[in-house]
C-alpha cells in the first residue's frame, strides 16, 4: 500500500474523511487548439455529503498525462544490462525482465509540490526495484539518495526507505499504487526519470512493471496557468487552486474547475456534492456511532441476554427427538394466531444407542438422522409438540415431524411471507440436505435409488408451514453447509439474503436471490481474526434485520483453547461489512461448570422481537466440542443430549451507552424533527433508558451546537423506562417540526438504549 508520510502536507486529509476523484481530462470544445502534450486536471474534495449549511474544501491539481513510453527517449543506464524490456498497454506500461535500469529523458524541474504517481507490480524479486530522478548518467552516491526503493533484497535509495513496502499479495493481481511527494525529499532540474529492475547476478530473473507513471504538481500552481471554479449553485471563484465553499440548501451540485494553460488550451474536472436534509428522528440505537457526534464520560456496553430459569424449555421427550432436540432451526411468532412456532432439528437416536435404527417414511435410517420437528407455544416458554400425522415414523404418523427435505435436513431456516401472491409459497425454507450411508429399506432396497438429486442447499415451500413441497430442481446451491443457516428478506434490497457456511469452512458467507431459487455465488463476509484466541472459528450464526441494522449472533468456537462455543454480537449496515459490537463481549456466555449449557451454545436462525422483548432461542450441551469423543451411551446422553432454552433482552437492549458515575454526555449528529405519527398532532421524543440509580436530562441544540431557547433542559428522568416521554417546561416539540437539531443527553449512572419521535 502507498506510504503516507505524516510530514507531507499534500497527503493530509483536508477535513474529516478525504477521498480523491481523478477523472479523465476533458478538453474544451472543438475550437480549442489541438493538444500536443495534453494535461489533466484533478479535483479533490474533502466532504462529498452533508446537510445544509455544508462547508466543503476543494483542491485542483494539474499534471501531465501518464507518460507514453513509446514517445519518449528511453535509454539504458548501465549500458551492459542483461534484460528484456518491452512497452505494453499502448505505451502506459514498461515491463523489465533481468538486470535493467532505464532512463526516460524528461527534463523536469522538481519543485516542493512535485508528486510521482504510478502503479508497480513485481512477479520476481531482484536486488533493487526503484524509481527516481537523475541529473546525469553516473551511478554514484548522490544518485542513490534520489532513488525511491519499492522492493528488493538490497538496502539502497532514499535514506529512510519509507516506500520500501511492496508486498506481492497486497492485491490479487500484485499491482500497488504509489503517490510519492518527491519535492519533499529533493528539488531542482533533472534530465532523467530512472526506473530500476536491478538484479546483478549471472542469471538475472527480476521481473517488474511500472504503469501509468505521472508527474504532477500538488496545488497545480504552474507558471502561466489560470483556474476558474463554478460551484454549481450559481456561485464562482477565480484564481485560487484551493477554495472553500458553503452550500446553504439541499441539492445535488457539480463543482467544476476549468484550467487554462499558457497556450490557451483549457481542461476541466468536476466532482459531485450532495447536500441532503438531515434524517428524521426514527428509532435510533446506540450500537455504533451512526447517530453520535460526540460523547464524553460514556461507555458502550453489550448486554448479556437473561436466561430463563426453567431452561431447557424444550427437551427430547418424544421418540422422534429422544436423543436431541436442537435449534438448528427457526422460531417465529405468528401474530394473527397469537402463536409461537418452532421448527427444530430432531435426532431420534445415536450410533452408540442400543435401540434399533429408526424407520422414517418406510426406510431405515442411521440413529442420528436429522429430521425436522415442530412445536408450538402460547407464551414462548411452554411448548407442545402436536401430532401432525404427516411423516411415517417407526410405523406411525402420530408424531410432530414435518416433511421438509429428503433424508437428512439440517439447519432449516424459514421465512414467512403472508402476502406472497402464491399461497403455496408463503412459507419458504432453505436447508442443507445430505445423505448418510448406509441406509436401506426393510426390503433391502437402497434408499439412494429413490431420489437421484445430489446433496447441497435445498429449498422447500409450504402454504401452512407444515406440509412442504421440495423444489424439483434442488439443490439450488451446490455447496454443503454444516450447522445452521439463516435466510432473511431484505425489503430495501428486494432480495432474499442467506447466511451460511457455504464453501468457506467455519466462517460465514452470504448469498442473495431475487426468487429464492437462483442464488448468487457465496461471498465470505465474517470470520475469526487475529484478535480472537488462537484457533478460534465461527461455527455458525443467527441473524436479523433490526431498526436499520443487520444484527448477528455468531457462535464462536474456541478450538485452540477450551473447545467450547459461546455467542457474541456483531452488526452491519449493509449485511456485508461486519463489526464486533463494543469489543468481543458475549451476549450468551456458557453456563457454570456442570450446567446444561456449560459446553456448547447455538442460537436459532433468528431472534423473535415481540412487544418489549427480544427472545433469543438457543440449544446447548454440557459437553464441549473436543472431537465428539466416542464415550459410552450413558456418557453421551449426559453430555450431548442437551435441549432448547431461551434468553431475553429488553426491547433495543443489545447495547447501551452508559453515563458514568462522574457524569457523561452524548450529542447526536444533526437530525430533523418530523411531524407526529399515528394521527397525534404533537410529536413526542421518547427515550428507552434505565436511570434507576441515576438521572438523565435532554437538551435540544441547533446545528451549531447552541441550546435552543426553551429546550435547554428537559424535566429530569429518574427510573427504568422502556418508553419515557421527554418534556420541557412550557414548551412542546411541535414548535420545532421540520427544524434540524442536535440532541444532547446528559446525566449520571444511566443506560441509554434508544430514542425516537412519535
Amino acid at each position: 500500500m502507498t506510504h503516507r508520510d505524516p510530514t507531507n502536507v499534500y497527503q493530509r486529509p483536508l477535513v474529516c474523511v478525504c477521498f480523491f476523484v481523478a477523472l479523465t481530462a476533458r478538453p474544451a470544445p472543438a475550437d480549442t487548439p489541438p493538444q500536443t502534450n495534453p494535461s489533466a486536471v484533478n479535483v479533490s474534495l474533502d466532504r462529498a455529503y452533508g446537510i445544509p449549511p455544508h462547508d466543503v474544501r476543494l483542491q485542483a491539481t494539474v499534471s501531465g498525462a501518464a507518460l507514453d513510453f513509446r514517445q519518449r527517449d528511453l535509454r539504458s543506464w548501465y549500458g551492459d544490462e542483461t534484460n528484456v524490456t518491452t512497452v505494453e498497454d499502448d505505451g502506459k506500461t514498461i515491463h523489465m525482465i533481468g538486470n535493467a535500469a532505464k532512463m526516460l529523458v524528461l527534463d523536469y524541474r522538481v519543485t516542493p509540490q512535485t508528486i510521482l504517481s504510478f502503479d508497480f507490480q513485481c512477479t520476481h524479486q531482484g536486488e533493487v526495484h526503484a524509481i527516481g530522478f537523475d541529473q546525469d548518467e553516473q551511478l554514484d552516491e548522490a544518485t542513490a539518495r534520489r532513488m525511491f526503493v519499492l522492493y528488493g533484497t538490497e538496502g539502497w535509495g532514499v535514506a529512510n526507505n519509507v516506500y520500501r513496502n511492496y508486498q506481492p499479495g497486497t492485491n490479487r493481481d500484485g499491482w500497488v499504487h504509489y503517490r510519492i511527494p518527491v519535492g519533499h525529499y529533493y528539488q531542482g532540474p533533472f534530465q532523467y526519470l530512472v526506473l530500476m529492475n536491478d538484479h546483478d547476478v549471472d542469471r538475472p530473473t527480476a521481473d517488474s512493471r511500472f504503469r501509468n507513471v505521472t508527474v504532477l504538481e500538488a496545488g497545480g500552481k504552474r507558471t502561466g496557468y489560470r483556474i476558474h471554479w463554478a460551484f454549481g449553485d450559481g456561485q464562482s471563484e477565480t484564481g485560487e487552486w484551493t477554495v472553500s465553499h458553503k452550500y446553504d440548501k439541499a441539492g445535488h451540485y457539480v463543482a467544476r474547475a476549468t484550467v487554462t494553460d499558457p497556450e490557451g488550451r483549457t481542461f476541466h474536472d468536476q466532482v459531485s456534492v450532495r447536500v441532503k436534509q438531515p434524517p428524521a428522528v426514527r428509532r435510533t440505537l446506540f450500537i455504533d456511532d451512526r447517530a453520535v457526534e460526540k460523547m464524553q464520560g460514556v461507555q458502550r456496553v453489550v448486554h448479556r441476554a437473561l436466561k430463563h430459569p426453567a431452561n431447557p424449555i424444550v427437551v427430547g421427550d418424544k421418540p422422534w427427538d429422544a436423543y436431541r432436540p436442537q435449534v438448528y432451526g427457526t422460531v417465529q411468532y405468528d401474530a394473527p394466531r397469537d402463536l409461537f412456532r418452532m421448527w427444530y432439528l430432531a435426532i431420534p437416536s445415536h450410533v452408540l444407542s442400543p435401540d434399533p435404527e429408526p424407520i422414517v417414511g418406510g426406510f431405515k435410517r442411521i440413529g442420528h438422522t436429522t429430521l425436522v420437528g415442530y412445536a408450538e407455544s402460547q407464551d414462548g416458554y411452554r411448548w407442545t409438540k402436536p401430532n401432525l400425522g404427516i411423516v411415517p415414523f417407526n410405523g406411525s404418523r402420530n408424531n410432530g415431524l414435518v416433511n421438509i427435505g429428503r433424508d437428512n435436513s439440517e439447519g432449516v431456516s424459514i421465512v414467512h411471507q403472508p402476502n406472497d401472491p402464491d399461497p403455496s409459497r408463503r412459507y419458504k425454507a432453505v436447508f442443507w440436505e445430505h445423505r448418510v450411508e448406509p441406509t436401506t429399506a426393510p426390503t433391502g432396497r437402497q434408499i439412494l435409488d429413490r431420489d437421484p438429486r445430489p446433496d447441497g442447499m435445498w429449498v422447500s415451500f409450504s402454504a401452512d408451514g407444515l406440509h412442504w413441497t421440495n423444489y424439483r430442481e434442488n439443490p439450488v446451491i451446490p455447496h454443503g453447509s454444516d450447522t445452521g443457516q439463516c435466510v432473511l428478506y431484505d425489503a430495501a434490497l428486494k432480495k432474499y439474503v442467506l447466511y451460511s457456511r457455504l464453501g468457506v469452512g467455519r466462517r460465514i458467507s452470504r448469498s442473495t436471490s431475487d426468487d429464492f431459487l437462483t442464488w448468487s455465488q457465496p461471498q465470505l463476509v465474517f470470520a475469526a481474526d487475529t484478535s480472537d484466541p488462537p484457533g478460534t472459528q465461527v461455527y455458525g450464526a443467527g441473524f436479523c434485520l433490526y431498526e436499520g441494522y443487520y444484527i448477528g449472533t455468531p457462535w464462536m468456537f474456541y478450538q485452540g483453547t477450551n473447545q467450547r462455543i459461546d455467542v457474541q454480537l456483531i452488526h452491519s449496515r449493509d449485511g456485508i461489512h461486519w463489526s464486533r459490537t463494543a469489543g468481543r463481549e458475549r451476549i450468551l456466555p456458557n453456563g457454570p461448570a456442570g450446567a446444561w449449557d456449560s459446553g456448547i451454545i447455538f442460537t436459532a436462525s433468528h431472534p423473535v422481537v415481540l412487544d418489549d422483548r427480544i427472545l433469543i432461542y438457543y440449544s446447548a450441551f454440557q459437553g464441549d466440542h473436543h472431537g465428539h469423543p466416542q464415550r459410552d451411551w450413558e456418557e453421551s446422553k449426559k453430555y450431548y443430549r442437551g435441549g432448547i432454552g431461551v434468553a431475553t433482552l429488553r426491547r433495543d437492549g443489545w447495547v447501551s451507552l452508559d453515563l458514568m458515575f462522574g457524569g457523561g454526555e452524548v450529542v447526536t449528529r444533526p437530525l430533523r424533527i418530523p411531524p407526529a405519527t399515528g394521527g397525534d398532532e404533537t410529536p413526542r421524543l421518547i427515550l428507552n433508558t434505565n436511570a434507576f440509580t441515576g438521572d438523565v436530562r435532554v437538551t435540544l441544540q441547533n446545528v451549531d451546537g447552541k441550546p435552543i431557547p426553551g429546550f435547554e433542559s428537559s424535566h429530569n428522568l429518574h427510573g427504568d423506562f422502556l418508553r419515557a416521554e421527554v418534556s420541557w417546561p412550557g414548551h412542546a416539540l411541535a414548535e420545532l417540526v421540520g427544524q434540524t437539531v442536535r440532541i444532547r443527553f446528559r446525566g449520571r449512572l444511566a443506560k441509554l438504549y434508544s430514542f425516537w419521535i412519535e
